[in-house]
């Protein structure tokens, strides 16, 4: 079982590692092969080398819709909608395993409910690493709220996709325009504001490379998210594995044998 764990564990890290360099690869020649990136034409920007037909702009520029998340107290387990919070924006994805609830009034739903391919940003957080963190809403969990320790982007549909833009976030350079700006509070947390989101510079490709990128990087994801479940999967039979052995109730066969 520890041996299974530890090949878990380097399968996982062996598919970030390749996530990473998957991201440098795409965001610095775009959607093309390895052995293709050394025809790419490519252009120095303040955001790094990128192909020369893509464009540098700001969230500014592409956002039709920036608001704060709601302050009222939220409870777990109880009733009324889902209000996604700051442990919930993990991994660049929704995590709906710790959600609490609020029963809103319809004011507050028609402010803060939720549309899929809302991008939420984490604004402060006592790490300064976690700030800028940011996910794509999908639709789940259902008719959801946010809350104000997140920051709710909307982008035009005509300019960028919500999964490429979050996907920058995840570059070096992406997370360097977030923690490198954000600021410290005498609280000991760190925090950035909608300005600061606004202010963020990021390559543009056309939509059709966008989706080509966002696509490649979605299936590494989804490896991501199998060696993770295999993990769990595999902490847990080792806990159940350990009690029962420990506790007698399941016994060694050769052990077994000597006694009888």
């Amino acid at each position: 079982m520890q041996g299974a764990k530890t090949a878990c564990a380097q399968g996982l890290a062996a598919t970030r590692q390749l996530k990473q360099s998957l991201l440098h690869h795409l965001f610095t020649y775009g959607p093309v092969t390895f052995p293709q990136a050394a025809h790419v034409s490519l252009k120095e920007t303040e955001v790094g080398p990128m192909p020369e037909h893509w464009s540098v702009v700001s969230i500014a520029d592409i956002e039709t819709f920036m608001q704060y998340g709601t302050s009222s107290r939220c409870e777990s387990g109880g009733s009324g909608l889902p209000v996604l919070r700051i442990p919930n924006v993990v991994g660049g994805r929704i995590d709906t395993a710790d959600l609490k609830y609020l029963a809103a009034s319809p004011t507050e739903i028609k402010r803060h409910l939720l549309q899929r391919g809302d991008l939420l940003f984490v604004r402060t957080n006592g790490v300064r690493e976690n700030v800028g963190r940011c996910a794509v809403y999908l639709g789940s969990p259902a008719r959801s709220l946010f809350a104000s320790y997140l920051i709710r982007v909307r982008l035009a549909p005509e300019r960028a996709l919500p999964e490429f833009v979050q996907l920058f976030t995840e570059t070096n350079t992406g997370r360097a325009s977030f923690t490198g700006r954000a600021s410290g509070a005498a609280d000991g947390k760190f925090n950035i504001n909608t300005q600061t989101i606004r202010s963020t510079i990021l390559p543009l490709p056309p939509l059709p490379e966008q989706r080509d990128i966002a696509a490649q990087l979605s299936a590494v994801d989804v490896k991501l998210a199998a060696e993770e479940s295999r993990r769990a999967a595999l902490a847990a039979l080792f806990q159940s594995l350990l009690h029962h052995l420990m506790t007698g109730r399941v016994r060694l066969p050769e052990f077994a044998k000597a006694r009888m």
